[in-house]
């Protein structure tokens, strides 16, 4: 069993640490709590549908999401319908917030992630223990590998 840190506390970070989790790998998340709800909302399409089921979330995921069953494409000047799309497969849409919430309560029930209320600050792997990233407090926590979730301006 890895130790794994998981950079950066949005979805796709939430993702990953849940999913490092249940393959059986002690977790630190790294995520500063933020002091404002998420806003607006995303498509989840059929590869990321499947991904939510492979997390055990796609009960859960359909309570809080509303399927999409097609697409319409319109006139920017007029409104008109040029044409519209069905969809087949699972499409589904989610605000940004409650799809963060499924994720949250998911790794709580999950239990075994450890999570630390900082981003990481530096990240050194000149030793062959592990990584060791430091936190914006200075700690110290060693890990085998790093799943870097924190945006094109995160230091990992």
């Amino acid at each position: 069993m890895a130790r794994l840190g998981v950079s950066g506390g949005g979805i796709a970070g939430l993702a990953a640490a849940l999913a490092a989790r249940r393959s059986g790998h002690d977790v630190t998340l790294f995520a500063r709590p933020d002091a404002q709800p998420l806003t607006g909302g995303l498509q989840i399409a059929p590869n990321g549908w499947a991904a939510l089921t492979r997390l055990g979330l796609a009960e859960k995921a359909s309570d809080c999401s509303l399927r999409l069953d097609q697409i319409t494409v319109r006139a920017l000047d007029t409104g008109a319908s040029l044409i519209c799309l069905p969809l087949v497969q699972h499409y589904a849409s989610f605000s940004r917030q409650a799809l963060s919430d499924l994720l949250v309560d998911a790794i709580d029930d999950a239990g075994g992630v450890q999570r630390v209320s900082q981003t990481l600050a530096c990240i050194d792997a000149s030793q062959k223990d592990g990584l060791r990233l430091i936190d914006d407090d200075g700690q110290c926590h060693i890990c085998d590998g790093l799943i870097a979730a924190d945006g094109a301006t995160g230091p990992a």
